[in-house]
Formats: C-alpha cells, sequence, structure tokens
C-alpha cells in the first residue's frame, strides 16, 4: 500500500467514527443553532441603545425635576433617583460604575444666570454605557439652559436698545424662540443610505461567528483524543504497525480538518 494512502485512511476512519456518534454529531452541529436561539432570545433583536441613568437629586427643585423630565424623555434611557448612601454603595460594590449628582442650589444656579454644574461619580472608565449615559445627561443639561441664555442674551438687546417690554411678553417671545431653536436647529445632520442598504438580521450575523467558534471549539476538544489514547492504550497499538509517527500525526490532523 502507498505511503502517502495511509494518514487518508487514518482521517477517514476517524470522520466515520464521528459521523456514526449522534452526540457529537449533535455537539458539533445543533448547538450553535442553539446558541443564536438563545442570544436572539436575550436580546430580542434589538440593536438600539439601552441604559439607565442614576441621578442623586440634592436640589430637589423645579430645574432638577426638569432635569429628570428631559433624560426620562430620551429613547432608550431610563432614569433611577437614588439617596446618597444608596448610589455611593453601589459605586463601592461595582453594583454600577457612573452616578451622576445634581448638587444643592441648582435650581436656584440656573434661574439667577450663574453656572450650573453636576458632579458625576464613576469607577474606572465608567463603562461603554456610561460614558453614553454621561454624554445623554450633557445634552439634556445644554437643552436646560438653552432657555436661559436666551432670555439673558434678549434682555440685554432690550436694554441697549432701551426698548420696554414686559415679563409675560417677554417669556412668550423667549418659549417661542427656544421652541424654535429645539426644532430647527441651525447645524443639522441628514444620514443617507443607500437604497438597497437593508440592515442583516441579527440571526444571520450571529451564526456564522457561532458557528465557526463551535467548529474550533469542537476541533480543539477532539485533539485531546491523543492523550485518551494514550490512557486506554490505543495509541501504543496504533505505534506498533507500520505506521510511522509522522503519519500518524499527518492523519490525526486530516481528521480534524475534513470534520471542520
Amino acid at each position: 500500500m502507498p505511503l502517502s494512502v495511509r494518514p487518508l485512511l487514518i482521517g477517514i476512519r476517524e470522520v466515520k467514527s464521528f459521523l456514526a456518534d449522534p452526540g457529537a454529531l449533535a455537539f458539533a452541529l445543533a448547538l450553535p443553532l442553539v446558541m443564536v436561539a438563545l442570544m436572539l432570545g436575550a436580546f430580542g433583536g434589538e440593536t438600539t441603545f439601552s441604559g439607565t441613568a442614576y441621578i442623586v437629586d440634592r436640589d430637589n427643585g423645579a430645574r432638577a425635576e426638569q432635569l429628570l423630565e428631559e433624560l426620562r424623555s430620551i429613547d432608550g434611557l431610563s432614569v433611577s433617583v437614588l439617596t446618597a448612601s444608596e448610589a455611593e454603595d453601589r459605586i463601592d460594590r461595582s453594583a454600577i460604575l457612573m452616578y451622576t449628582e445634581i448638587p444643592a442650589g441648582f435650581t436656584a444656579a440656573i434661574d439667577a444666570g450663574d453656572d450650573a454644574d453636576l458632579i458625576q461619580y464613576q469607577r474606572g472608565g465608567g463603562g461603554q454605557e456610561g460614558q453614553i449615559v454621561s454624554s445623554m445627561i450633557r445634552g439634556a443639561l445644554q437643552s436646560l439652559t438653552v432657555e436661559r441664555e436666551v432670555r439673558a442674551q434678549t434682555s440685554r438687546m432690550l436694554s441697549l436698545l432701551e426698548v420696554e417690554v414686559g415679563e409675560a411678553d417677554l417669556d412668550q417671545q423667549v418659549q417661542a424662540a427656544v421652541g424654535t431653536i429645539q426644532t430647527s436647529p441651525a447645524v443639522a445632520v441628514e444620514t443617507v443610505s443607500p437604497e438597497d442598504d437593508e440592515p442583516a438580521p441579527l440571526a444571520a450575523s450571529l451564526f456564522p461567528r457561532i458557528a465557526a467558534w463551535m467548529v474550533l471549539f469542537t476541533v480543539a476538544i477532539s485533539a485531546q483524543s491523543f492523550i485518551l489514547e494514550r490512557r486506554t492504550g490505543t495509541l501504543e497499538r496504533l505505534l506498533t504497525t507500520r505506521l510511522t509517527f509522522n503519519e500518524l500525526f499527518i492523519g490525526k490532523w486530516l481528521a480534524y480538518f475534513l470534520r471542520g
């Protein structure tokens, strides 16, 4: 028998044993499908952001409540109001990685036209979700201070022009201007996608990756058969045949390649 055929015969024998084992087939073929189904059930195919903003409210004023309502109106963002002790305990235990504190005097500072800063406590980098939530909080805070800035600039211009306007009329005009700014910003970003560009289903995206990972995992586990054959004495019996060590190694490698 030609020398080059022996490794191929070893590989074919190993593949036949694999195909005759229902448990091995189920592990190699059915498990990726089960894992994809579990991941789809866990994530529900949802690809949009979903996070929680942990807030400690030491102000308890109207502007603080307005900020909380602004955050609650953001899609995908939920708001959890904690006491200071609860927040400190959770971040110490790494139950959360970031929380934001609304300091006392926050409402008074905004109404007076002074700077009003929030305080963010975080562990490490705050996590990816924490960084996204932090940017959402900054955006909500900026939206909250727009009305104050518009009122201050309008009052300054009216003073320079020596024009007297009643508070009711000023409030009405300021609110109308703020509404215009929020609905029609000066700079807008438009996203345009090709007509044939459709997002791939989550299952179609996950299955190839999980299947490839399972192939590598199965082959790696199967490679331990060298140790099992050494323990059971099968390897010694193979070495007593006319097979060389290189032929045995190539045959085993070929078997794992065909299984993969």
